[in-house]
């Protein structure tokens, strides 16, 4: 430390110990503007920011207004010439140094100044003294702003330091919250997945079982291999919903291109369905036209996009309810609309509902069952052949309407390419 009165030693060291405890850049301002006031006896005093090519008037404690709030180009003023050039600037007659902007300091009381960097090495600051006299700054008073500058320095340092802890500490602890989310979500997603390959095995093998020990009316027959049926179906399905998505995801998804017409796709669906909506007492509407719908893509899985959505539609609609589905064209797309009078949709659930693994209810007791893989693949699939699918709801209790558009073909179908994607 440069030697200076004892008094003022004093005076500085209780101010780097004030710095010292200083968490926040406002209190790092403050602290230093009064401190510097008070040291150098000057009338005003300013904290500078470096601002890139500008530099921030961001504290100043003064007799009356000067610059707080303002910012300057840093090649045009006192404090940018003393953080490029990394000197004090000591100027006794601010109207006579080409290094003043005049215009600026014309409405304050600033006759002379003394502007010194805080941090020399690498200046992202400065501390400006004024007084309304002319005045050049003695050794003294430079020697005390230096002191200062480098005690500021250490303070802006310790506050950078307790910023990045404080946001690593922040990182850490939204890694912690997410990944307890996640395994959250991949503990709800086992269950369910076991609750859902265990539903459709558990009729099965009673059926079977009462077939097997011949305790079955002969007139149940019929029914019981129905059921069996239909749950060796949804059984199937699930495994091929968990085997697309782990295709999809690693890149090994393919999609065939032949000539498909919509239209067998859709009547397809609906006769799949037909016995599960006679058992819910749903009605299913179908509109169709007698041209063909002709589009380029892989018909097994065209024909799945259409089996997802009816079958969602079925899933979610009541007993009673109705579904319509129509397809229609607008001379270049072909669009499949599949809409239902079902629970409809809540508006926050909309931007989520194509998400993998993603439903409204994710419990293993929820009234639907599923793995929340439907739509997604529905999205993937739709994607894959150069379409779109949208959804709209009214909200919970009102149904809900999916729309799929796919191009249709628009040359003569022998030219139509029919090689894998």
């Amino acid at each position: 430390m440069a030697s200076v009165p004892v008094g003022q030693e004093r005076h500085l060291l209780s101010v780097i110990k004030r710095l010292s405890f200083c968490c926040t850049l406002g209190e790092v301002t403050e602290v230093v503007c009064h401190a510097a006031r008070e040291l150098t006896g000057a009338d005003g005093v300013t904290f500078i920011l470096r601002e890139g090519d500008n530099v921030y008037y961001a504290e100043e404690n003064a007799i009356e207004p000067l610059l707080k709030g303002r910012r300057f180009p840093a090649a045009n003023c006192v404090s940018g010439w003393t953080m490029l050039n990394r000197e004090p600037a000591v100027i006794e007659d601010v109207y006579k140094d080409p290094r003043v902007p005049i215009e600026a300091y014309k409405p304050t009381f600033v006759k002379s100044m003394a502007m010194i960097p805080v941090r020399a090495e690498d200046p992202t600051a400065a501390i400006g003294a004024y007084w309304a006299t002319h005045h050049r700054a003695t050794k003294e008073e430079l020697d005390n702003l230096q002191m200062l500058a480098d005690a500021t320095a250490l303070a802006l340092r310790n506050i950078e330091l307790l910023s990045d802890l404080q946001a690593a500490l922040d990182r850490e602890h939204q890694a912690r919250v997410e990944a307890e989310a996640a395994n959250r979500a991949k503990d709800d997603w086992l269950s369910v997945i076991s609750h859902e390959m265990r539903t459709p095995l558990t009729p099965i093998h009673g059926w079977l079982q009462l077939l097997l020990e011949k305790r079955l009316d002969p007139s149940k027959t019929e029914e019981a291999l129905r059921v069996i049926d239909r749950n060796l179906m949804a059984h199937t399905r699930l495994v091929e919903d968990l085997l697309d998505v782990s295709r999809m995801l690693s890149g090994k998804f393919e999609v065939k291109q032949t000539i498909v017409d919509m239209r067998e796709c859709v009547t397809n669906a609906v006769g799949i369905h037909e016995w599960t909506a006679r058992q819910k007492s749903v009605s299913v509407n179908l509109s169709l036209s007698d041209h063909p719908y002709r589009v380029i893509g892989d018909s097994d899985r065209i024909c799945q996009i259409v089996y997802n959505l009816v079958h969602n539609a079925l899933k979610f609609t009541p007993a009673g309810g109705k579904i319509d589905i129509s397809l229609t064209s607008d001379g270049t797309q072909a669009k499949l609309s599949v809409s239902d009078n079902g629970v409809g949709i809540s508006p926050h659930m909309l931007p989520q509902l194509f998400r993998r693994f993603q439903q409204a209810d994710s419990s293993s007791t929820r009234s639907a069952g599923g793995l929340g893989l439907g739509l997604w693949i529905v999205q993937q699939l739709v994607e894959k052949h150069a379409g779109t699918v949208t959804v709209s709801s009214p909200g919970e209790g009102k149904g809900a309407v999916f729309t799929v558009r796919l191009p249709l073909v628009t040359k003569p179908v022998s030219d139509a390419p029919s090689a894998a994607i």
